[in-house]
């Protein structure tokens, strides 16, 4: 097909769909196009969407590209702070490591020889099989021999004329006979059952060899599809941004994995797009600078004052510093000089950067330490089946169990602790059995847990526990910290703390408890899952984590709605909504995207009805971004990412009534 036949071809598509579009509009508004509708308490017309009296452009325009493409080519930010991160690109969030990836499977020990069967000793049990059938047939052989010399010697005491003393040295070579086939009869049974056992041997390693093989072969599919999650993850926070070329033929999982970590750690030039962007960041600080000052003459000075790295600082911070100022000395406050004023705005800056954290730690009372030395100690050595003992010794200690490994030296104490309202946590030590000295053993849920605190690395790495001896040790799902807690105290008689267990919230955001450890203001336990409207929420996830994550009634995923990193104010305004609070004039100080965001969750709830949205300008947005993507893919871009982030769009347009599912469809139908 040539070039103009293309042309021609998209010209026809485009024609198709811009007359489906027409007559849905047409059928929307019966022929007429609406006015803006009045809005009285913030909210419009129930039942009734308002249309706008300027359509949004229905042709790509070289601005439009020309923003798309300078959007994809500035540094990327931190979604919360807003601040340029050194690397090119984000992070994969899905953790995996050259050690994770190197880790042998754990395979099953025979029941016989107490390790893993080989193919030599299948061979080596064949040879034994082989040398006692070669001995089964010679005692068959003699068993045969014999018996035919008690059938003559049976015939020459038959004989007439026989004399007395042949009679009875004939009854005495039979009786001797008779002796040696009963005694070749037992050889032979033995030599039957021996067979018959190294046979059962040989089929318990047959069946331990195809297991192996099995658990090799899941190993290595897991090992597969950890990589491509990665390689997923990667993409997915880049979108646009990074193209990954596959696992190549000739290229190990390691050197697959190093190479997409190699381009995780991209740096990319911040001061370079710092110079590029100084005179628009100077545009931006006099703009900030008119919230506290208005002598355009006084902010031209102040402006000059700063170097251009100094300036996208401030702009970074500004609306911190804007707060701390407006607070201590009002605004347009005209007893403050100009070096004065460009001290204090550093001193702000200062403080927001370098910010005093303050820990606190539960003294212990006298009567607790000495009843703390004062318990029994039940330490034991873990003896392997085959009565040798192991690197591995266990017992409880001071109410607490403990694992220790005496061929690299670590060890372990775990406890319980009821935190109150039915939960109970672990918590473990790796230095003694103290207070002050036990944290929490938390879940691997997010890239912001710590690895160290994770029971699996606990476990697999600190203690580097074989498979017998977390059979032995731990509960079958001892990933659950829900089945270690219950195998502690059923047990090993594991009574849970109830006393000296505080809590803080971590830099990450996640709320952790220790044993001795103090906070200022704990925080109160979020459920899991909430209503939100239509929608079914997860708070925990947003208030922790910063993740935004609805899914419908019936636990679906909504088709177009992933889930997506928030700004604190995001999660503010959710919160307030339980509150009932009013937040109508804090919605308008989200940032664009996230106000679209916003609008567009509210509408599939069913809460715009009650909070007051502006569904015009997310739908305008959400048609200029489908244009953008539209023209990039027709611009010849195969990005297959290009289709899936199109796709998405549609079906949030989909979510908010702008487009029919059918149309959706037969649009999507050209891009096969």
């Amino acid at each position: 097909m040539t070039y103009w036949d293309k042309i021609i071809n998209q010209t026809k598509i485009d024609s198709a769909l811009i007359s489906d579009l027409s007559d849905l509009s047409y059928a929307a508004t019966k022929g007429r196009r609406e006015k803006i509708r009045e809005f009285r308490n913030d909210a419009v017309n129930l039942g009734k969407l308002p249309f706008l009296e300027n359509p949004p452009p229905n042709a790509i325009t070289k601005e439009m590209i020309q923003n798309y493409h300078q959007s994809m080519q500035e540094p990327i930010r931190d979604p919360i702070t807003n601040d340029i991160l050194p690397n090119k690109y984000f992070p994969s969030a899905f953790k995996y490591e050259i050690a994770d990836l190197q880790q042998p499977p754990v395979l099953e020990d025979d029941v016989y020889i107490g390790v893993p069967a080989t193919i030599a000793d299948i061979d080596n049990i064949k040879d034994d099989i082989k040398n006692v059938d070669q001995n089964l047939t010679i005692e068959k052989q003699n068993w045969d021999g014999l018996k035919n010399k008690l059938i003559e010697q049976r015939d020459i005491l038959n004989r007439s004329g026989i004399s007395r003393a042949a009679k009875n040295m004939t009854l005495k070579n039979i009786q001797t006979i008779e002796r040696d086939i009963r005694a070749t009869e037992g050889n032979i049974k033995a030599l039957e059952k021996d067979i018959q056992d190294k046979q059962n041997i040989m089929e318990s390693f047959i069946t331990n060899i195809e297991t192996n093989k099995q658990i090799v072969i899941q190993h290595n599919k897991e090992i597969k599809l950890n990589l491509e999650k990665y390689r997923e993850s990667l993409l997915a926070l880049n979108r646009n941004r990074l193209r990954i070329e596959e696992k190549l033929p000739n290229e190990t999982d390691e050197d697959y994995l190093q190479r997409m970590k190699d381009i995780e750690t991209e740096q990319q030039d911040v001061d370079l797009y710092k110079e590029k962007a100084s005179l628009h960041q100077i545009l931006i600080l006099k703009k900030n600078l008119r919230n506290i000052f208005n002598k355009d003459d006084l902010i031209e000075n102040i402006v000059k004052s700063y170097k251009p790295e100094e300036i996208y600082i401030i702009n970074t911070y500004f609306k911190q510093i804007q707060e701390y100022f407006l607070e201590t000395f009002g605004q347009n406050n005209t007893n403050l000089k100009l070096s004065e004023i460009i001290d204090i705005i550093k001193g702000i800056l200062y403080k927001i950067q370098n910010p005093v954290i303050e820990y606190e730690i539960e003294p212990e009372e006298p009567a607790a330490a000495a009843a703390a030395v004062a318990a029994p100690t039940t330490i034991n050595q873990l003896i392997h089946t085959s009565g040798k003992p192991t690197d591995f010794e266990y017992g409880t200690d001071n109410d607490a169990f403990y694992i220790g490994n005496s061929k690299n030296g670590n060890h372990i104490w775990f406890k319980v602790a009821d935190v109150g309202n039915g939960k109970k946590i672990l918590l473990y030590s790796n230095t003694d059995n103290a207070r002050g000295n036990f944290k929490q053993v938390m879940e691997r849920h997010s890239s912001n847990t710590n690895e160290d605190d994770v029971l699996s690395n606990i476990v697999d790495k600190y203690l580097n526990m074989n498979g017998f001896a977390k059979h032995q040790l731990m509960p079958k799902e001892y990933r659950r910290l829900n089945n270690v807690i219950q195998e502690l105290e059923t047990k090993h008689s594991i009574t849970p703390l109830k006393q000296g267990i505080s809590s803080r919230k971590s830099l990450t955001g996640i709320k952790r408890y220790g044993y001795g450890i103090a906070v200022r203001d704990p925080e109160e336990e979020l459920p899991q899952y909430t209503d939100f409207g239509n929608l079914v929420i997860m708070p925990r996830k947003l208030y922790y984590k910063n993740i935004l994550s609805l899914k419908m009634k019936n636990g679906h995923s909504i088709e177009g709605l992933n889930n997506a990193k928030v700004s604190n104010l995001f999660v503010d305004i959710i919160m307030d909504m339980y509150k009932n609070k009013n937040i109508t004039s804090t919605l308008k100080s989200l940032n664009p995207n996230e106000q679209h965001l916003m609008n567009s969750i509210l509408y599939q709830a069913g809460l715009h009805k009650k909070y007051s949205t502006n569904n015009n300008d997310t739908l305008k947005y959400l048609k200029d971004k489908h244009k953008i993507l539209e023209g990039e893919i027709l611009s010849g871009n195969n990005n297959p990412e290009l289709l899936k982030e199109l796709k998405e769009i549609l079906l949030n347009l989909y979510h908010l009534n702008a487009i029919s599912l059918s149309s959706l469809k037969k649009y999507l139908k050209q891009f096969k």
